[in-house]
């Protein structure tokens, strides 16, 4: 029979080190896309102590958006793997904003993750949290996005 320890809890802000606004409020630098697929607009690895087992991940995820122009899609989605491997799972699914134009809109999620899966086991010590954006049509137009300081990862996990 093997000793389990006691349940710890950590708390991560991994997002947007980037200036502050004159409103105090911080963002990361604002992505501009360049290709008609996703692009990555921050991504960050989250570490525990190495010998850590998860037990539950909470998160609570904000982005800031906008368009090229005000007739334009923008997607968006939250993607999660173990550090050591090259593709995602999703964390939040595919969002679509409907033409929210060139002024920047913020939109939250938040959660507890169901693990495993595919690329995201919660097997390992480190893990990275993404966010992504393309723009809704191909040619010509552009997605921007951003990640917000408030952005949040809590870690339930013990210790072997």
């Amino acid at each position: 029979m093997s000793r389990r320890g006691a349940t710890l809890v950590a708390t991560f802000y991994p997002f947007a080190k980037g200036a502050l606004t004159a409103t105090g409020i911080q963002y990361s630098t604002e992505k501009v896309t360049s290709t008609d697929g996703y692009e990555t607009v921050e991504e960050k690895t989250v570490e525990l102590p190495q010998n850590a087992i998860i037990e539950e991940i909470e998160f609570g995820l904000t982005g800031g958006f906008r368009s090229s122009s005000t007739g334009e899609n923008v997607l968006y989605k939250w993607l999660i793997k173990d550090h050591s491997q090259s593709s995602y799972d999703t964390l939040v699914a595919e969002q679509t904003l409907t033409t929210p134009g060139i002024t920047s809109l913020e939109y939250s999620h938040a959660g507890r993750l169901s693990m495993p899966g595919t690329y995201f086991t919660g097997t390992e010590y480190q893990f990275d949290i993404a966010l992504q954006v393309k723009s809704g049509s191909a040619g010509g137009e552009t997605a921007k996005g951003k990640t917000k300081n408030s952005s949040y990862v809590r870690i339930k996990y013990h210790l072997i």
